[in-house]
C-alpha cells in the first residue's frame, strides 16, 4: 500500500494532547481514590467507636480534616483538568489537519497517485484477458458454423435411417457447455467474496510472466 503522508500526520497530530489529557485524568482519579479511602477510614472509626464505646474524637477530627483537604485536592484536580482540556482543544485547532483537508488531498493527490502507479498494469491485464476471452468465444462460433452443414447433413441422414429401435442419434461436435464461460456465480465469488473458482489458480501481476 502506498504511503499517505497527510493521513499519517492526521493520525499523530493529537497524540501529545491525548497524553496531556491522560495525565490530568490520572490526577483526578487518584484524588478521587484518595478521598474514597479517607471516607472509608472515617466509617471504620465510627463503627469502632460504636462497637467499643470509646471516644475517638481526636481520630475523627484528624480524618475530617484530611477528608476536607482531599475534597479540595479533588476539586482542584478537576478544575485543572477542565483547563487542560480547554487549552488542548484550542491549541489543536491551530494548524490542525481537518477531515476536509484529508478529503481534498485524497481527491487531488493521493487517489490520482495510486491510480497512476498501480492501476495501469491491472487495466492492461484485464483488457488482454477480455480480448482473449471474447476472441475465444468467436473462435468457438466460427468452428460451429464451419461444421454446421456437415452436422445437419448427417442429422438428416440419421433421421432417414429406417432401422427401428436403435436409439443412436447424431451428436454435435461441441456445445457451449464445453466452454469454460465466466458465469454470474464466478463474478459474485470474485467481486463479493474475493474467491476464484476451484479450477482457477490465483496469479498476481508478474506471476503470469514466469
Amino acid at each position: 500500500m502506498i504511503k499517505w503522508e497527510l493521513k499519517e500526520k492526521y493520525d499523530k497530530q493529537d497524540q501529545r494532547f491525548h497524553e496531556i489529557r491522560a495525565r490530568y485524568d490520572k490526577a483526578v482519579i487518584e484524588a478521587g481514590t484518595h478521598l474514597a479511602d479517607l471516607i472509608a477510614q472515617k466509617d471504620a472509626i465510627l463503627r469502632q467507636e460504636f462497637q467499643t464505646g470509646k471516644d475517638f474524637s481526636a481520630d475523627k477530627q484528624r480524618i475530617n480534616a484530611a477528608i476536607e483537604t482531599a475534597k479540595e485536592a479533588k476539586t482542584q484536580a478537576e478544575e485543572d483538568r477542565a483547563k487542560a482540556y480547554e487549552f488542548a482543544t484550542s491549541a489543536s485547532l491551530d494548524g490542525r489537519i481537518t477531515i476536509r483537508d484529508l478529503t481534498v488531498d485524497w481527491n487531488t493527490n493521493y487517489a490520482p497517485m495510486v491510480r497512476t502507479k498501480e492501476f495501469p498494469a491491472i487495466l492492461e491485464r484485464v483488457k488482454k484477458a477480455r480480448a482473449e476471452y471474447l476472441n475465444g468465444i468467436i473462435d468457438y462460433y466460427d468452428m460451429v458454423a464451419k461444421y454446421e452443414p456437415a452436422y445437419l447433413d448427417m442429422r438428416q441422414l440419421e433421421l432417414s435411417d429406417a432401422r427401428p429401435g436403435d436409439g443412436i442419434a447424431v451428436h454435435q461436435i461441441v456445445s457451449e457447455s464445453d466452454l469454460s464461460l465466466i458465469t454470474s456465480e464466478d463474478l459474485h465469488k470474485v467481486g463479493v467474496r474475493k474467491e476464484l473458482p476451484a479450477d482457477v489458480k490465483r496469479l498476481k501481476i508478474g506471476d503470469d510472466a514466469e
